[in-house]
């Protein structure tokens, strides 16, 4: 009776520890690309989250879009080249193809734990199209544009 105690506890501490406090980093955090070329967004967990991993198109002055949810269920109305896919701690969104109308923040959240449900990676990628030369540019908000050419 004991060891089932003991085995009992030792299960809880895991799954507490697993789910508590889960951080998401996404990348790359910079990236240039030519119309028609595909991207691909990666998001880690630092917990195992299994396969609830969610994926966001955020754009100024409209509402948030899911695009992908459980890491690989493609939203209604989400184009065929868009796609999620991984479990545990790494997933990636893959646009095939970019357009234009890509252009966004794309954010990870995992939906796992409910301590951190909500909780976003802090790292947003960023597909800006097109720009000087017809290129797109994905990068993360947070970092300084570097001057170009």
């Amino acid at each position: 009776m004991r060891v089932l105690l003991v085995l009992l506890v030792l299960l809880v501490l895991l799954v507490q520890g697993s789910w508590a406090g889960i951080s998401l980093s996404q990348s790359p955090r910079s990236r240039v690309l030519v119309p028609g070329q595909n991207v691909t967004f990666s998001c880690q967990a630092s917990s195992n989250v299994f396969s609830w991993m969610n994926w966001y198109l955020r754009r100024p002055g409209q509402p948030t879009q899911l695009l992908i949810s459980k890491a690989s269920v493609r939203r209604t109305g989400v184009p065929d080249r868009v796609s999620g896919e991984g479990s545990g701690t790494d997933f990636r969104l893959t646009i095939r193809g970019t357009r234009p109308e890509d252009s966004g923040f794309y954010v990870c959240q995992q939906s796992h734990s409910d301590e951190s449900h909500g909780g976003t990676a802090p790292d947003k990628n960023l597909l800006q199209g097109p720009g000087p030369r017809g290129t797109q540019t994905c990068r993360n908000p947070d970092l300084q544009e570097e001057p170009g050419p």
